[in-house]
């Protein structure tokens, strides 16, 4: 004869050994898991190739700077100096100067942005590089801690498993079928609770034939709505 409670113990078994199985395999991913530490890696890889870019193209900007401060240099000499007297050579040598000095605010303009955007990329690779080491050093006891939790699951899985060897024997091959077949096609709840004359599966209320079979916990009874085998508590 079936026993209808030592089956509804089954399936919270049966919940128990899924949520453990679920949250082991979820503990084994995060122990291989190694992204973290290789994205924060990669990010700080990134900054440094980025400053070796911005430190480049600073120099080359410096240099073309202080090429139009001589180029300026030796144009104020010939201005200023007397080395040129002719009005129209005077002129365009004076429109030259307003270019160069034009072209120089440009180029100044330019490498101040470089060097802004070099204090900006030395800050986020410091924080990268305070990042990394973080991750690395609180590594270990996070696997640590994530090896305990596993060892824990490991063992209440062991125990639910010599569970259900204990409450399957008893039910009855044909209970057994019935159970896993329901457990399929409801969500992996194939008995539902009756509860103030109300099938806790759908929740509708049963008839009083219905509810007259389940006393006792010792007939499969199933609820004539959603067919889930009925457990009154």
């Amino acid at each position: 004869m079936p026993d209808i409670e030592a089956l509804y113990q089954l399936q919270e078994t049966d919940f128990g050994i899924e949520e453990r199985s679920a949250e082991l395999e979820e503990v084994g991913a995060k122990l291989a898991d190694e992204s973290e530490i290789e994205n924060a890696g990669r990010r700080l890889e990134v900054l440094e190739v980025k400053l070796g870019q911005l430190g480049t193209s600073r120099r080359g900007m410096e240099l073309v700077v202080q090429d139009f401060e001589l180029r300026l240099k030796k144009l104020d000499d010939r201005l200023y100096g007397g080395a040129i007297t002719n009005p129209k050579e005077m002129e365009a040598a004076q429109e030259e100067r307003n270019f160069m000095v034009a072209r120089r605010s440009e180029h100044e303009e330019q490498l101040l942005n470089v060097m802004v955007e070099i204090e900006d990329a030395e800050a986020a690779r410091t924080g990268a590089a305070d990042n990394l080491e973080q991750l690395i050093a609180s590594r270990p006891t996070h696997v640590a801690d994530l090896t305990r939790r596993q060892e824990r699951l490991t063992a209440e899985l062991a125990d639910l498993d010599v569970r259900r060897e204990e409450l399957v024997p008893g039910q009855g091959a044909q209970v057994i079928v019935l159970y896993n077949s329901l457990r399929k096609t409801k969500g992996g709840r194939a008995l539902a609770k009756v509860e103030q004359g109300m099938c806790q599966g759908c929740r509708l209320t049963l008839s009083t034939g219905e509810l007259q079979q389940t006393r006792g916990n010792r007939n499969v009874v199933q609820c004539s709505s959603c067919k889930r085998i009925l457990y009154l508590v």
